[in-house]
């Protein structure tokens, strides 16, 4: 009962910023536009100009939001490993960047560090690293609103100016408190909630600076299944056998560490393990959707590579499933299960060619090669499921 309410007054919270922004600037804007008498056609083209801000605005601030995540990183001993806005990300290879396409559904950006190797005597670096991205949307929207206020718009170019420079100072404003007052935004928690765990639990810094380390292995194209079986131990997470518990404290820390324990049972083709796993996390009340999703696409290329394309079938019909893929088309993984749809049980040739054209694309701008050699695997063991199965694709 106190974590619904918990949930409903983040809810509440979250929209309550959303509306507070959006209707502030509504007013402002059109206060601006009023004061420098525009008009019929005039009002119609500042209102656009108003649209325009908004949209620039939120873009701007993510790569702001990012970018304040990597300078109080780096200030406190992290060391760069990528950086992304959109589908576009920028990885550290060995003593270089290289630019790639990667999706995560529900996120504008991301910025991830390796933990520090020599610590700077700092108690809690992580939390300076969690603190960036919020506090870089504030100052912004603090020089912005400044900026606005100090312009005089004698004309319809400054007016335009004026109005943007009030649209980013409030776009800044929503962001930066939506990701520092803690709150689990679609069951994931943000960077207050991680910062409140940060200074409340001793153990947090240690587990967040172990997903970062598995991230950094990523990176370094280390497949999951030679990851050390100890870095799961570390956080709580040996086996199968913890998954029901996991999923039934519900800490959000945890549930991530169980998802890479499962894809790391995944390219191990230890596929009993990875269906109990995946099915504690599907049918648990306190699994965030979005691993709940993670888990069913899991599921999926299971039953596909193991010729059950009627399992496959049933969770392919999930919401959360379906816009998960429509929303990741850069993704490996996506492409792999809709060329198991096409071959599996849309029986469409047509299809079945342009997916496995898309996957082979995908491997030329995948930035994770290890990762991408797992699903090049399961993709194989596709094919063979179908070919076992004497269903042939038509293009009718």
């Amino acid at each position: 009962m106190k974590k619904k309410i918990k949930n409903r007054i983040g809810g509440i919270a979250l929209v309550g910023i959303a509306a507070f922004a959006g209707g502030a600037a509504g007013y402002f804007g059109m206060e601006a536009l009023s004061k420098e008498g525009f008009y019929g056609a005039g009002m119609f083209a500042m209102l656009a100009a108003l649209v325009v801000s908004l949209y620039l605005s939120m873009f701007i601030h993510v790569l702001i939001h990012e970018g304040g995540h990597l300078v109080m990183g780096l200030a406190t001993g992290y060391g760069f490993l990528s950086y992304r806005a959109g589908s576009h990300i920028w990885v550290k290879k060995e003593n270089k960047i290289v630019h790639g396409r990667f999706q995560m559904p529900g996120t504008g950006g991301q910025c991830l560090l390796s933990p520090p190797k020599n610590p700077t005597g700092r108690e809690n670096p992580a939390f300076l690293y969690n603190l960036g991205g919020g506090l870089f949307n504030l100052i912004g929207a603090a020089l912005a609103a400044a900026a606005a206020f100090c312009l005089d718009a004698g004309s319809p170019v400054l007016t335009a100016v004026k109005v943007f420079f009030i649209c980013f100072a409030l776009v800044g404003v929503y962001l930066g408190l939506i990701n520092l007052i803690p709150l689990k935004i679609g069951g994931v928690p943000n960077d207050g909630y991680n910062m409140r765990h940060l200074l409340s639990a001793s153990d947090t810094n240690d587990v967040f600076n172990l997903a970062l380390s598995m991230y950094e292995a990523q990176c370094r194209d280390v497949r999951l299944k030679d990851l050390p079986e100890e870095m799961f131990a570390a956080a709580g997470c040996s086996g199968a056998e913890d998954a029901a518990g996991i999923c039934d404290r519900g800490n959000v820390f945890e549930i991530g560490f169980l998802q890479s324990l499962a894809e790391k049972r995944f390219d191990e083709r230890r596929f009993d393990e990875v269906e109990k796993i995946c099915r504690d996390m599907t049918k648990a009340a306190k699994v965030p959707e979005i691993y709940k999703t993670q888990a069913a696409m899991l599921l999926i290329l299971i039953c596909m590579a193991e010729g059950r394309p009627e399992d496959a079938e049933s969770l392919l019909a999930k919401k959360t499933v379906k816009k998960t893929l429509s929303a990741s088309s850069f993704m490996p993984n996506t492409a792999c299960i809709e060329y198991g749809r096409a071959l599996l049980i849309s029986h469409d040739g047509k299809k079945v060619r342009r997916w496995k054209e898309r996957f082979d694309k995908i491997g030329r701008t995948y930035p994770f090669k290890a990762d991408y050699q797992c699903y090049a695997e399961i993709f194989d063991m596709i094919t063979d499921a179908a070919s076992a199965d004497g269903k042939e694709a038509t293009d009718e």
